[in-house]
């Protein structure tokens, strides 16, 4: 599984309160509380260390979980050169790791991860009901077909999503 079970994140602060006892453990039976109540999702594509995502006061924050994902939804539309995909998803590994170094919560799902359901929308849908995320934030896609598939995740998983720019243009969309 990439990420840490909700439990365990409530268990670490009941702990800190109270020894392990009875009353822990029915506290964890019986509680759908969780750490995580946002999840950033970032892209293949927008791996800005210097995105505003992360600068140091918003690396303070707990509760934002960082989310990448290598999914077949998005090598197999079309034909990709093998190199070209070994080098996205190298270079998403490396930036998921410097994130985790930074002290940053980071859930990550390679391709070949079982719990991996290789699509946005269902392991996004699984993340929300296990971590009962409260809003998701995406960074604007650059490919229009990804663009409309993530406009309808609010929909889709029943969860506000904000849309922030990527930072990696001169010009916001807008603009142009």
């Amino acid at each position: 599984m990439p990420c840490v079970p909700a439990q365990l994140c409530l268990a670490k602060k009941v702990a800190q309160r109270l020894a392990p006892s009875y009353l822990l453990q029915c506290a964890l039976r019986q509680t759908e509380t969780i750490c995580m109540k946002c999840l950033r999702l970032i892209l293949g594509d927008q791996l800005n260390i210097k995105h505003s995502w992360l600068s140091k006061n918003q690396r303070a924050n707990p509760d934002i979980i960082y989310v990448l994902m290598e999914v077949r939804s998005e090598t197999d539309y079309v034909v990709h050169h093998g190199q070209k995909v070994l080098g996205i998803f190298a270079a998403m590994r490396a930036f998921a790791q410097a994130l985790k170094d930074a002290g940053l919560n980071v859930c990550y799902f390679r391709i070949n991860d079982p719990a991996n359901l290789q699509s946005f929308v269902f392991n996004l849908r699984y993340l929300v009901r296990t971590f009962g995320i409260g809003e998701i934030q995406r960074q604007q896609a650059d490919e229009y077909r990804l663009e409309q598939l993530l406009l309808s995740l609010p929909e889709e998983l029943n969860v506000p999503v904000t849309v922030v720019d990527s930072e990696h243009f001169l010009a916001d969309r807008q603009l142009l």
